[in-house]
């Protein structure tokens, strides 16, 4: 029970330090007329996510796959993410720090 514990205290802290520093980020490049619907959106998109989708896409791939390969599929929506992640820094990142460079010595 302790390992249970220590594992559900650690990944807290570490989920709570993700979240804070995606929000940052995120806060960065968005203005600040939009920054509470962002927000709103960022948490809608994590929770039917991460509490609709998922348990209903592990059931009906456990069903046919078994339990194992259900749940190791999400590395497949953190591949997918990244890329994700990886295609937005490319395309946006050059812009967003000149506008930023723009706004400082305005």
């Amino acid at each position: 029970m302790m390992v249970v514990a220590l594992a559900l205290t650690s990944w807290g802290l570490f989920k709570g330090i993700y979240d804070a520093n995606i929000f940052a980020s995120v806060f960065d490049v968005v203005e600040p007329e939009a920054r509470g619907t962002l927000a709103g959106i960022m948490n809608m998109v994590g929770w039917v996510g991460g509490g609709a989708v998922a348990p209903t896409a592990v059931d009906y791939l456990s069903a046919s796959y078994g339990l194992g390969p259900a749940i190791s599929s999400a590395a497949f929506v953190y591949l997918a993410a990244g890329v994700f992640l990886l295609i937005g820094g490319l395309v946006f990142v050059k812009r967003d720090v000149a506008r930023m460079a723009m706004d400082s010595t305005a």
